[in-house]
């Protein structure tokens, strides 16, 4: 007979920002979890934080 060990559930990550917060998205860019309030969106489905998106920002500028 097998015994089944009780294992709690991982936590989810907690966002860079906001601790109280649970994070619901990762940047595309640097992979750092965030909260909904905390991305931008580019478009084509891909989130970026604060920091990143001036970065993607300004790389989109030069193409």
């Amino acid at each position: 007979m097998h015994k089944f060990e009780h294992k709690e559930k991982p936590q989810k990550p907690k966002c860079r920002n906001h601790s109280d917060q649970e994070a619901t998205y990762r940047c595309d860019n640097c992979g750092k979890p965030y909260c909904k309030r905390c991305v931008k969106g580019q478009g084509y489905g891909r989130v970026f934080c604060a920091e990143c998106e001036v970065l993607v920002a300004d790389f989109l500028d030069l193409i």
